[in-house]
């Protein structure tokens, strides 16, 4: 369902330098269109599959997750941990 501005407004309020975590690939090309349309260059856009993987560990940057995305509890537990450093 698209159209609702959801992602755009996940984008805009993303902190500086963000990784956001995207369903797939075609879903990371939707985002970082809207990022740029919202100037939000900054943002480094990823699949699932590379949250799943591990590809994380020892990154420290916050992370935001599309809200069109479903992660495995594995993936969100870490997710939070990560993110807990940042608030």
């Amino acid at each position: 369902m698209r159209g609702t501005g959801r992602t755009t407004k996940q984008i805009k309020e993303a902190p500086k330098d963000a990784i956001y975590v995207c369903d797939n690939r075609m879903e990371s090309e939707y985002c970082k269109k809207l990022a740029r349309i919202n100037n939000r260059q900054d943002i480094t856009f990823v699949s699932k599959y590379y949250v799943e993987s591990d590809r994380l560990k020892g990154l420290n940057r916050f992370i935001v997750i599309d809200h069109a995305t479903c992660l495995d509890s594995r993936s969100y537990d870490y997710i939070r941990i990560i993110n807990s450093r940042f608030k």
